[in-house]
């Protein structure tokens, strides 16, 4: 049984949140507070095996209260967050620094088109997230589990060619590993760089404006049609397939408004297909934390077209669901811990890794 605290000074939200978590089986809702104090306190008590955290509160707000349970007693937590109101979105994502695992937005109005989706979704998070095994993200030492080997040996696979466009896949997680690699990726990287990040509608300018302080590299949702440019960091938008394609000598930007994709649009699989398709050796194809199985066919194809393909490994990933699905496949010729994956990057665009 899976002990889930809610946190929310809303009646109504907190309402809307246990009818929909107790409706589960295996879910239990044992408790409610009304504001981030209240929330480290019956954490401390209650010992809850997950939180679900509102963000705007009296007397403590989330970002607060997630960054004192994190120190006092870890506890997964999920933010969820209003995609209506600007301000709490753009600062959902500071709780991810606090120690959040992920954000959601609030399934509160059972009549809109997408509460049945916003509720899937939070009932697949919750099962996952409170699975999560804190003591690998906070410093503490954890027994080291090495990632099973992706294939077996072949020779390895020399490439002099030029890479021309990178592309990457996440999902849960995905913000915090996206953080750690903008951070570390210089400003004048000589490609474009092309994420399919899933996450609710309404946050991908959010996390955008979160992420850009850190980052050295301008960042923005993609356009369709537009000219890609060396060192520019393009996000799919809501409810568009981001694809890369051949201009001439230059790489265009083409949103799809095909159907779903894995149960996704955005979908990692598209992306990486046209990256495959498109650009074969001269492109590098990466899947980062995430649930599911997203991206895995796509980097399989890119694989097979002799461009680089890695995923995040098992031991730096909030959930590995993603990065091993395309393991299994045998679509990935590494497993690279977070804290390399920008050095990764660097040394296969500028040419000096030899695949």
């Amino acid at each position: 049984m899976i002990r889930i605290l809610i946190v929310d000074d809303s009646h109504v939200v907190a309402e809307a949140l246990k009818t929909i978590l107790s409706a589960e089986s295996d879910m239990e809702v044992i408790g409610r507070a009304n504001n981030g104090r209240e929330a480290v306190s019956m954490t401390a008590d209650l010992k809850p095996d997950l939180i679900t955290m509102d963000i705007e509160m009296p007397e403590l707000d989330g970002v607060e209260a997630t960054r004192q349970i994190m120190v006092e007693t870890p506890t997964p937590i999920i933010v969820v967050s209003s995609h209506v109101n600007d301000k709490e979105r753009n600062i959902s994502f500071h709780g991810l620094e606090a120690g959040a695992l992920t954000v959601l937005e609030k399934p509160v109005d059972m009549f809109a088109a997408e509460f049945e989706h916003q509720r899937k979704q939070l009932v697949r998070t919750v099962r996952a997230m409170s699975e999560v095994k804190l003591v690998r993200r906070y410093g503490q030492t954890a027994p080291h589990k090495p990632t099973p080997p992706v294939r077996k040996p072949k020779a390895p696979r020399i490439s002099s060619v030029t890479r021309q466009i990178v592309g990457i896949a996440s999902s849960t997680g995905g913000p915090q590993a996206l953080q750690k690699i903008l951070t570390s990726l210089p400003k004048d990287f000589p490609t474009p760089i092309c994420i399919v990040q899933h996450i609710s509608e309404g946050f991908v300018p959010g996390m955008i404006s979160w992420l850009t302080p850190i980052s050295a590299l301008p960042l923005k949702i993609a356009n369709d049609g537009e000219i890609a440019e060396k060192g520019v960091v393009y996000f799919a938008p809501d409810g568009k397939h981001l694809l890369a394609d051949r201009h001439g000598s230059k790489i265009k930007i083409v949103l799809d408004d095909g159907p779903p994709v894995n149960g996704f649009r955005p979908s990692g699989n598209p992306l990486l297909r046209s990256l495959a398709q498109n650009f074969g050796a001269s492109a590098v194809g990466c899947i980062l934390t995430g649930m599911g199985d997203d991206g895995a066919d796509g980097l399989l194809e890119l694989y097979n077209s002799n461009g680089h393909t890695f995923v995040q490994d098992e031991e730096s990933s909030i959930i590995f669901g993603m990065p091993g699905a395309a393991v299994k496949k045998g679509a990935t010729e590494t497993c690279i811990a977070l804290d390399d994956i920008a050095s990764h990057l660097i040394n296969t665009v500028y040419g000096t890794l030899k695949k």
